[in-house]
């Protein structure tokens, strides 16, 4: 199979011929470790669109930058991606005078690199959030509250990204890829950061109707989201996600496993709190083998992903890496 079939085959549950992979890396790991790139070209990545991942692009870079939002940028150690700390809609009057940006105007330059050097890789394109976007622009704490209160404006952001996003697919979806990708971090450690009822409410609906249109195209949707997500997770299967990219370490893996395996395929979002850190080689391979057995097997149904940082022990990275790679093969034998 090529990258882009075995891909194909696993987000279908068709039966790939081995579990597909995926690079994952902060560019601070590089300096960290020497020998991380001779892994990664030993375990060549199956989906382009890894993403800019160099001290060239500013969000790794230390210091400060506006983005097209007019959000701005801290960076405080080269090769971490930084936050943001200036919020252009933190005080209420200045939605009256702020320029919303528009689609049209969007640097796509990384996402038309990507599908032209795909050779026989799957293509992966974009990175729309949402309620990110409203933070970003607002500020955590206010957005909290605008969402409780349904200020105006809360409503005003909601349709202005709504729409940004929904012209913003117009333009990706005319990328030859296989797959969108969207992003919110809607959890905490502990619980969701909103109500399933007011998320059910506000965001849903846009959620399904973004998917929608970027199946109604033939693509896959990819969702990713950080922290405990448990009670919409099932919810944004039903709106239509193809692959997630969700916390393995605080939802529960059997649970995720026995509700939603076979049914959505998952990229790996490993222990990277916890196992990565803190076991040995053995013990990362016996987890390795663990996901790609609770998510993999159901002809398909899991991508190998490992975010390598430049605190965690090499020897793990190592034997996380190795150990997707090199027992991923189907049928699964362990």
């Amino acid at each position: 199979m090529t990258s882009r079939e075995r891909v194909q085959a696993a987000v279908n549950f068709t039966t790939p011929d081995k579990i597909p992979h995926i690079h994952c890396y902060l560019p601070a790991s590089f300096k960290a470790f020497e020998g991380l790139g001779e892994l990664l070209d030993r375990y060549p990545s199956d989906i382009v669109g890894d993403g800019n991942l160099g001290l060239d692009n500013p969000l790794y870079k230390k210091g400060e930058w506006l983005d097209e939002w007019n959000c701005l940028w801290t960076v405080i150690h080269d090769g971490i991606m930084g936050q943001v700390t200036g919020h252009p809609l933190g005080e209420d009057d200045a939605i009256r005078t702020y320029v919303w940006p528009q689609a049209a105007g969007a640097d796509l330059s990384e996402d038309a690199d990507a599908v032209k050097n795909k050779g026989d890789k799957y293509a992966r394109v974009g990175w729309l959030t949402f309620f990110e976007q409203m933070i970003s622009l607002r500020g955590f704490e206010k957005t909290m509250m605008d969402i409780i209160d349904e200020t105006p404006v809360f409503f005003e952001m909601h349709k202005q990204i709504f729409e940004y996003n929904m012209d913003m697919l117009d333009r990706l979806l005319a990328f030859d890829a296989d797959c969108v990708s969207f992003a919110d971090d809607w959890g905490s450690q502990l619980n969701l950061m909103i109500s399933p009822a007011l998320w059910e409410k506000h965001f849903l609906p846009v959620y399904t109707e973004m998917f929608a249109k970027v199946r109604a195209s033939g693509k896959h949707v990819f969702f990713h989201t950080d922290g405990y997500t448990m009670p919409i997770l099932p919810k944004l299967v039903d709106a239509g996600t193809d692959i997630f990219w969700v916390d393995l370490t605080v939802n529960p893996t059997e649970e995720l496993a026995q509700k939603l395996g076979g049914k959505v395929c998952f990229q790996g979002l490993t222990d990277i709190q916890f196992m990565i850190h803190k076991e040995t080689p053995d013990g990362v391979r016996n987890y390795a083998k663990k996901l790609m057995r609770l998510f993999g097997d159901h002809g398909g149904g899991f991508i190998a992903c490992s975010e390598i940082e430049p605190d965690q022990p090499w020897e793990n990275v190592v034997a996380m890496i190795e150990t997707f790679n090199e027992c991923g093969d189907y049928p699964l034998q362990f």
